[in-house]
């Protein structure tokens, strides 16, 4: 139990009891879902959409162990190469701040739960997410063709 990082896992661990960290759970992904299909409708960059699917589907799944987190890998490689494109908005500090949490998160969550009995998984993958969110939102605002498509769309 001390290798799960899902959201579930931590509100257990806090104290709620199972239906209320259901509901949690379901709140997270739910909410992940609706950033990740309004990402892929609104037609965001490549980068940006996978990054974003990979987070969301840790952010929806209860069962999620660190090592499943492996695949953060590929989100440190997308945002890298968001962080490059032109209106990302994000400081490279900032950058690699959310690109060592999720590459060190693996690596320290089990020792770290075995230690205080709290699942870090969520306080590292949402705020990442966030910062996603963030560079979608930056990178639409930012790009005058893409300005120019949604006019047309509508």
């Amino acid at each position: 139990r001390h290798r799960m990082i899902s959201v579930f896992v931590l509100a257990r661990r806090l104290g709620l009891d199972v239906g209320w960290a259901y509901v949690a759970q379901a709140a997270a992904g739910i909410t992940a879902a609706v950033f990740v299909a309004r990402s892929w409708l609104r037609d965001d960059a490549p980068d940006i959409r996978n990054a974003l699917m990979i987070l969301g589907t840790c952010l929806a799944t209860p069962y999620l162990q660190d090592y499943d987190f492996v695949m953060g890998a590929f989100v440190v490689v997308w945002l890298q190469a968001a962080g490059r494109g032109s209106g990302s908005g994000l400081t490279p500090r900032s950058l690699q701040i959310a690109c060592a949490g999720i590459l060190l998160l693996p690596l320290f969550n089990g020792s770290f739960s075995l230690m205080t009995g709290i699942a870090i998984g969520p306080f590292v993958i949402a705020p990442v997410f966030a910062l996603v969110l963030m560079m979608a939102r930056r990178s639409a605002i930012a790009s005058p063709e893409r300005r120019a498509i949604m006019r047309c769309r509508h």
